[in-house]
This record gives structure tokens, C-alpha cells and sequence, in this order.
């Protein structure tokens, strides 16, 4: 990575791919590893707790992406370790920009090319929300130690269709289970209506979407939750099969 994904900045330093609060309040002092998986690709294991990237740089890690982290370390924190509290509006916004973010930092780790253009990542850093056609959800999770990232790329091959691909990133921290989802139209798709269409199942239940909001207070924790095995995770993460 020759220059910032967000500003085009050239002066990049390491940017940590999980935040490292996140790491201190999920792992603590135990001893960790961090598998990340992209698509079908085999997993890809770091040893240890912290993993970085130099893909951004100094003037945005310092900067907005910072100012982001803070406001959203308390609205997060007690999601991550299962305790009770009230998510309005604002807040929903915040999960759902610090959402976009870390998935737009982690494909920084792939060897192929990114999903995210340059276009999508500039609309976070100008309006700090996600870019157009972005969806994001939150759930709650059974184990209260996990750090678990998979992101999958799906395709519409209907030159009928409004939707010609799209991205899922699916993250677990501690208690809390995000998902994000960034579509790509077709050119002859603009002002037409998305449809998504979730493999049936019991997991849409356990999801709450954040992004656009569809409520003005959310409580938390839901009664519902994913787990306990990993199985889970993959099982949410490949929820969203189809495109139209």
C-alpha cells in the first residue's frame, strides 16, 4: 500500500487491524491468535494479539479515525461484555461508520484486489457513514472472549438484476456479533429499490440493523443470541445469498 485508502496521504504509518482497546477489553491477559478469513480463501492465523497494517496515514490515524475509536469505545464496550444500556440514533450511526471502517482497514491484509473503492472510503473520511447501498446489523454472541473476522464477495451474473456484486464482513468481539453489507449497482440500477434475500433460517431473527436505523432506541442485550460454536459465526456470515 503506497498511499492512504481514505485521503490518498502518502506519509502512512501502522494502523492497528483490530483497535487495541478491543484487544485489552476481549483478551485481556490471555494468550491469542487472530484468524482472518476472506471468501474461500484458506485461513490466514497471526500469532498473537495485534496485528497492523500500514495502509492509512498519520494525519487520518491521529485524526478523524481517532476521534471515531473514542466515541465509539463507550457504546461498544458494554455491548462487548454483555451489559445492559440503551443505543439511540446517533450512537446506531457511530457502530455502523466504526463498522465500515474496520472492514475497509482489515482488507488491507488480502493479496488480491480490495472491494472498497477509493470513492466508498472517501465518503467515510468526508461523511464519516457508510457509503451508499451499506447496511450494517448487530446481534449479541454466547462466548465472551472471541475476535473473529470473515468476509465474503458475492456476484449477480442477471444483467437484470440492480445489484452486480457485493460485500459481507461479519465480525464477533466478545458478546457483540457485527455485520456489515456494501453493494455495488449496476449503471442501469441508480433510484432502483435493493432487495436482499437472506438464506432462511433463525439467524435473521437474532440480527438488529443499525444502519440505515429502523429504531430510534435500541435495548440491549436482545433476548435472542448466536453460538456457542464458531459454526455460528460462518453459518451468519454466509446469510446473505442472493442479490436482486
Amino acid at each position: 500500500m503506497r498511499e492512504c485508502i481514505f485521503c490518498a496521504g502518502k506519509k502512512l504509518n501502522r494502523e492497528d487491524l483490530w483497535p487495541v482497546w478491543v484487544v485489552e477489553s476481549v483478551a485481556q491477559d490471555r494468550s491469542a491468535e487472530i484468524e482472518r478469513i476472506f471468501g474461500r480463501n484458506s485461513p490466514v492465523t497471526y500469532g498473537g494479539k495485534y496485528v497492523k497494517a500500514r495502509c492509512v496515514c498519520e494525519q487520518c490515524n491521529g485524526g478523524w479515525m481517532s476521534r471515531l475509536e473514542e466515541s465509539a469505545k463507550p457504546i461498544l464496550n458494554p455491548m462487548i461484555h454483555d451489559s445492559s444500556c440503551a443505543i439511540d440514533y446517533v450512537q446506531q450511526s457511530v457502530i455502523a461508520a466504526w463498522t465500515i471502517k474496520t472492514a475497509m482497514v482489515f482488507e488491507c491484509t488480502k493479496s488480491e484486489s480490495a472491494f472498497y473503492s477509493p470513492a466508498d472510503r472517501h465518503h467515510l473520511f468526508t461523511w464519516r457513514t457508510p457509503p451508499p447501498d451499506s447496511f450494517v446489523w448487530i446481534g449479541r454472541y454466547v462466548n465472551s472472549h472471541s475476535l473473529f473476522i470473515e468476509n465474503h464477495y458475492l456476484s449477480n451474473a442477471k444483467p437484470t438484476n440492480v445489484l452486480s456484486e457485493g460485500c459481507v464482513t461479519t465480525f464477533a468481539i466478545g458478546r457483540l456479533v457485527l455485520q456489515s453489507f456494501t453493494a455495488r449497482r449496476r449503471p442501469d440500477g441508480e433510484g432502483k429499490r435493493i432487495t436482499l434475500h437472506p438464506k432462511r433460517g433463525q439467524r435473521n431473527r437474532l440480527l438488529i440493523q443499525v444502519w440505515p436505523a429502523l429504531e430510534q432506541v435500541i435495548r440491549w442485550p436482545p433476548p435472542l443470541y448466536f453460538g456457542p460454536s464458531i459454526e455460528s459465526l460462518k453459518d451468519l456470515s454466509a446469510r446473505l445469498g442472493g442479490l436482486s
